[in-house]
């Protein structure tokens, strides 16, 4: 495999685009929300929510980041057993899949200096992280590129749009952790090089990384060549575990009294043994979701709702020694009952069966100096219809996964290649974002969440390695997230 140099003016729609998205209309709602500023933001959520300090919302969404520049989160919809809705946030992503999903919208982009093809997703992710990061700027000589996993549609999607943005041609090369030969490399001083097809090795001073699966065992901690987002926000954020605590000591220290603002997340317990899980399951009344701290792609996550799964994930073989236990947000009979109390999935509008259907909304963002902004969201369902009774649900031998599982994607075991059930993407356009049963206020809702979880991983991320230092406090990493499994793994 070799890297392939990518030209301005070579975007092109048709390949980058999810086919059900690329001549979709943007719903009005979601339309109208991309085009909010942050002050009216500020402005709508203070007027519902008047016990939220609207200086220090203000401020929070004003914030400018030091390591996770672009962020995905994956949200839930959901109801407490006496009526009040609110979204749940369920993880955040370092490096998150989505533009393909997302039509495109004059309005969001009316701003930018592209051209018509440039009308997208892509290009105002990459155009707000090229006006606000200096992580971009080295010292470096070298070129551009854009390194990616799976997905070639939004891999080189994003290359071209750097091409674009940048006018130059940009290196976009396929780095995948089973690849052994991968047309990448890192020399002793932490610069990238990528080797094209004449076997010519080229140095690169910046790169987007657009790749998930444990990217810490081949990309370093610390580079000179400057990678968006590094390897650190991807141990604070993408590792389950440590976004966790991040997201308590991020309320522990906003002081929800003060502020009124807190990341809303279901109970979680961090740091699990094995043997220690089946007390956890117990505790939450039987019910919860197991999950492996650094997987991706749901892979790694296990929901429980009887003794059978639980015993299945006990038997199973796992190559890391820690776990997180989470509360199961399920129907409303069969939810954990924690002391954050129950809360059970909206799901979807019901179709004309009378069914509804569990799904997550994924919401992107960027940071710039003037702080947040959303770039693009898409929503995934699950498989099977939800039910109130779950013996009603799994009574044909259904897992509860199938119930309440929304990732689309299918990884190969065996060389890690993935495809994705497209049937399952719920686009934003006028048929789509109606079924989510979704308003205006829940997207502000989701985008606030979204906000304050990527700054609790940055500050995370910043007593990892503080801004303008050129080292990683292992020491500390071990503290903060005991497992040896994984400290073995990373390439420093």
């Amino acid at each position: 495999i070799s890297a392939v140099s990518v030209k301005p003016g070579s975007f092109d729609p048709v390949k980058h685009w999810h086919p059900r998205a690329f001549n979709a209309q943007l719903h009005p709602t979601v339309a109208t929300f991309l085009s909010l500023s942050n002050e009216r933001i500020v402005q709508r959520y203070t007027h519902l929510n008047p016990h939220v300090d609207a200086n220090e919302l203000r401020k929070l969404l004003g914030y400018k980041t030091m390591h996770f520049h672009w962020a995905g989160s994956d949200l839930f919809s959901v109801n407490t057993m006496d009526g009040k809705r609110q979204m749940v946030l369920i993880e955040m992503n370092s490096s998150p899949a989505g533009p393909a999903a997302m039509p495109r919208h004059q309005q969001q982009f009316q701003q930018q200096a592209c051209s018509p093809a440039g009308l997208s997703s892509y290009h105002v992710l990459l155009e707000t992280l090229l006006g606000g990061l200096a992580e971009f700027k080295t010292e470096v000589d070298g070129d551009w590129a854009v390194i990616y996993e799976n997905s070639l549609v939004e891999g080189s999607g994003y290359a071209a749009a750097l091409a674009d943005l940048s006018g130059e041609s940009v290196w976009l090369a396929q780095d995948r952790d089973a690849d052994p030969d991968p047309p990448c490399k890192w020399d002793d001083d932490g610069i990238m090089y990528v080797r094209d097809a004449e076997g010519v090795w080229h140095p690169i001073r910046a790169c987007f990384r657009y790749v998930s699966l444990c990217p810490w065992r081949r990309i370093p901690m610390v580079t000179r060549t400057r990678v968006v987002n590094s390897m650190v926000p991807c141990l604070t954020g993408g590792n389950k575990a440590l976004a966790s605590k991040a997201y308590t000591q991020f309320n522990d220290e906003c002081d929800i009294q003060s502020s009124g603002l807190q990341i809303n997340t279901p109970y979680t317990v961090a740091d699990v043994e094995k043997e220690q899980v089946p007390q956890l399951v117990h505790d939450m009344g039987g019910h919860a979701v197991i999950k492996v701290p650094y997987g991706y792609s749901g892979k790694g996550v296990y929901t429980v709702t009887n003794e059978m799964e639980l015993a299945n994930f006990m038997a199973g073989e796992h190559h890391y020694g820690k776990f997180i236990v989470q509360s199961l947000v399920g129907g409303a009979g069969w939810s954990s009952q924690t002391s954050k109390g129950k809360f059970f999935h909206a799901g979807t509008m019901p179709d004309q069966n009378g069914d509804k259907y569990v799904y997550d909304m994924r919401m992107i963002v960027a940071s710039d100096d003037c702080g947040f902004r959303p770039t693009s969201l898409f929503a995934r369902r699950a498989r099977k219809p939800l039910s109130n009774d779950l013996s009603d649900t799994t009574a044909d031998g259904s897992s509860s996964w199938e119930i309440l599982g929304t990732n689309i994607s299918n990884i190969n075991p065996i060389d890690g290649s993935r495809t994705v059930d497209n049937d399952r993407v719920v686009v934003m356009d006028m048929d789509g974002f109606d079924t989510l049963g979704l308003g205006m206020d829940d997207l502000i809702d989701g985008y606030i969440q979204t906000v304050l979880a990527t700054i609790a991983i940055d500050q995370v991320s910043l007593q990892l390695q503080p801004a303008g230092s050129d080292s990683f406090d292992l020491d500390k990493f071990k503290e903060m997230n005991p497992d040896p499994v994984l400290i073995e793994e990373l390439k420093m």
